[in-house]
């Protein structure tokens, strides 16, 4: 994945200049996100390219076709990846280290090159939903309209496995992905880059039977596939369904162009065979077509669901002709009559998607129809992201925080505040992300103030990278101040705190370096259900859950601080292009403040990211000690800057003073970095026993800079805010 990131030297007395350089990933035997795939950039140049495979003997992969382009083959299965264009089985104990960095305990998952890999069921009595085993819930506490009679029962929206009593296998394949858009949140219902085969096992639906999903295709005008069986397929055409069933001698179609098919909220598609003909009902309109039923062949075998520029959700498959009341109840959160019972009378109109209902009243005059349909899509997406993929629930109920209903009324307040300046083309920014996630976090009991704040920004970030948040730079500007600080924190005399109200906003990134380098989006709900998932057995706190929820999926924590804060210092990760922004746009913040504050701090201390800077010689001999006003706290880290001007090899010491209580742990890493090429490189400091100087020699050219970067890891201490003392020494060998 190739990402434009703008670096520059840290500290703010100097212009940011912009490169290009490949971002790396950091973890990348364990890298995996349900929003992080590869991407192959190839486009078809023929309609057969699957004669081109089985030309070359290929099962996966790419290769020439005859007119010199790359074409793409098929993709592996299961649990396999693609070698020298073969299908081959994954090591297990990759999968499962694939599995456990996801925080997945079931389900299917990508790894970091785009394969589909799967982490297992559940047990008895249980369900996976979003690769969480959570206790199996009433079908009605999944959705609304008739659930008896049926013969399979997929809530993609839910869960990827067939609920009905027939249990019905599901695979399901993730196909590479390259994010996209300004909101690269990936949801579970949309079927671009996935599909699902239902296998029947040999058993077949009844001789009437009726099947019925939900859809919103990306646009009116696209002509796809949405699923098909050996018996039956069906189609969106230009706004309308056709559906084509199979006979023993030919096929026979039918299309429903009587509603057009919406592209910003729900459709219901229902398909019926019953009393000699076939019926299709879009949205409520019917059409059909007398047939001889018993020549059709019918759904047999499997039943593929996308792939499909689209959405599709809630898939049933009824044993019977569902009645027109029946299909009426099944659908009436997207049918063209508007039957959906109100829950406010003065709320008439509304919208319905995957998750959410919207209504507004009669009088809302000065909103847009697109400032209505976008809340919806943004409300859907939050809902989604926050609720399923993040986990933000009490774990162990989630089938009482997912029932039906989930409608929002749009009163004069909030629709004038949050609804009639938004659209597709002014979509949700920072502030309104943060806030919508605060709304999030009571429900599951375990909010406190650093977390609250911290998470919301997060969650900005996590749907939205691209957002501006001017206290960023409140933790990377002051980095020396412990993790978890708060406006209310007090350190000892002396240290800088300046912008200390906004530090835990900023403290958002390290959150954003874990879920998205490391494990997934799921480590903040865990961390919010610390009590209930026993995370936090010594202090109780957010940062002590982080620190076990790594431990548990292999990681050390320690070293994963060291490495974001090697990575921060000059903006070496993933969307930094938009942090740096950020981070100005922060510096610029307390600059402001500061001038204006009756005792201000001296300049030089608004910008604390680089404690202490050096010209070429470095420190000389002489051991330095961390400055007083920034002795590093718990979880917190300082950098030093040395300028190389010439071809120079150094020895970088540090040692930890022996007046630090016994807990103290240090790791440290030597960055060295070319701004004009883009390239850095890392090097790791073993950190002895205290009062043990430890010491690695690197080199640096010309033009490069060197950066020590020093991190307080203590593994038992999760609160509080002393600070810690080391020496340090930058020494060129040859000046």
């Amino acid at each position: 994945m190739l990402t434009i990131i703008l670096t520059s030297t840290p500290g703010y007395a100097d212009e940011h200049r912009p490169v290009m350089n490949k971002a790396l990933d950091m973890y990348p035997d364990l890298a995996v996100s349900s929003t992080v795939s590869i991407a192959d950039h190839l486009s078809p140049a023929s309609d057969d390219y699957s004669r081109v495979c089985q030309t070359q003997g290929g099962q996966c992969g790419t290769f020439d076709d005859d007119q010199g382009v790359r074409q793409q083959c098929d993709s592996c299965g299961t649990n396999e990846i693609c070698s020298n264009n073969s299908c081959v089985p994954e090591d297990p104990v990759q999968i499962g280290a694939v599995c456990a960095a996801a925080g997945a305990q079931c389900g299917v998952v990508r790894d970091g090159a785009g394969n589909t890999l799967s982490c297992g069921s559940c047990g008895s009595g249980e369900t996976c939903s979003n690769n969480r085993c959570e206790a199996s819930c009433s079908l009605d506490q999944i959705d609304n309209g008739p659930l008896t009679d049926l013969f399979a029962y997929v809530p993609l929206q839910f869960a990827f496995e067939d609920l009905s009593n027939n249990s019905h296998r599901l695979d399901t394949r993730l196909f590479t992905r390259e994010e996209s858009g300004a909101f690269p949140f990936e949801s579970s219902v949309d079927l671009t880059h996935k599909s699902h085969s239902l296998d029947f096992s040999g058993k077949r639906p009844g001789e009437q039977m009726t099947l019925s999903f939900k859809m919103i295709p990306q646009s009116q005008e696209q002509n796809a596939q949405v699923m098909a069986g050996e018996g039956i397929s069906i189609e969106n055409q230009a706004g309308a369904i056709k559906m084509t069933f199979a006979t023993a001698d030919s096929e026979v179609s039918l299309l429903n162009d009587a509603s057009v098919l919406k592209h910003r909220s729900c459709n219901q598609v229902v398909v019926q065979v019953s009393d000699n003909a076939i019926k299709s009902f879009v949205n409520g309109k019917m059409t059909q077509m007398p047939v001889d039923t018993a020549s059709l062949t019918g759904l047999s075998e499997s039943l593929n669901i996308g792939p499909y520029p689209g959405k599709v959700w809630d898939v049933r498959i009824f044993d019977k002709a569902l009645s027109r009341e029946e299909i009426a109840d099944l659908g009436q959160d997207c049918d063209d009559a508007k039957t959906k019972p109100l829950p406010d009378s003065e709320f008439p109109h509304y919208l319905c998607g995957v998750y959410k209902c919207i209504f507004w009243p009669e009088d809302a005059t000065d909103t847009t129809q697109e400032s209505f349909e976008y809340q919806l899509d943004a409300h859907d997406m939050v809902w989604e992201h926050n609720v399923m993929a993040t986990g933000m629930y009490r774990h162990g109920q989630l089938c009482q925080q997912y029932a039906k209903p989930r409608d929002l009324l749009l009163k004069d307040g909030y629709r004038k505040s949050w609804v009639r300046k938004f659209n597709f083309q002014k979509p949700w920014g920072q502030y309104v992300l943060h806030e919508n996630f605060h709304a999030y976090q009571q429900r599951t009991g375990g909010t406190t103030k650093f977390l609250a704040e911290s998470s919301a920004s997060w969650a900005a970030y996590s749907m939205k990278p691209d957002v501006k948040d001017s206290l960023l730079g409140m933790y990377t500007l002051q980095p020396h101040l412990p993790l978890w600080t708060t406006q209310g924190s007090k350190f000892e005399d002396g240290i800088v705190d300046i912008g200390k109200g906004g530090h835990q906003y900023g403290a958002s990134i390290f959150e954003y370096y874990i879920t998205r380098h490391v494990l997934a989006e799921n480590v903040i709900g865990k961390v919010f259900n610390r009590k209930i998932l026993e995370l936090a057995p010594l202090s109780g706190k957010p940062a002590e859950a982080f620190y076990n929820i790594l431990k548990n999926a292999g990681f050390d924590m320690r070293e994963i601080f060291s490495d974001f804060a090697a990575r921060v210092t000059t903006w070496d990760m993933e969307n930094s292009e938009h942090f740096l922004i950020s981070e100005r746009a922060s510096f610029n913040r307390l600059k402001k403040k500061n001038d204006k504050a009756n005792n201000p701090f001296p300049i030089e201390e608004v910008d604390n990211k680089i404690a202490e800077f050096y010209d070429v010689g470095g420190t000389g001999e002489q051991w330095q000690t961390v400055p007083a006003r920034y002795k590093i706290g718990a979880w917190a880290y300082n950098a030093y800057q040395v300028d190389v001007t010439s071809d120079t090899e150094y020895d970088v010491a540090i040692n930890s003073a022996v007046t630090n209580p016994e807990y103290a742990e240090f790791r440290a890493q030597v960055v060295i970095y070319n701004e004009q090429s883009g390239q850095r490189s890392y090097h790791k400091l073993p950190v002895t026993d205290a009062g043990v100087p430890s010491v690695i020699r690197v080199s640096a050219s010309s033009g490069d800079k060197l950066y020590l970067v020093v991190s307080s890891t203590p593994a038992t201490r999760f609160k509080g805010f002393e600070a810690f003392s080391y020496d340090y020494k930058i020494t060129p060998v040859l000046f």
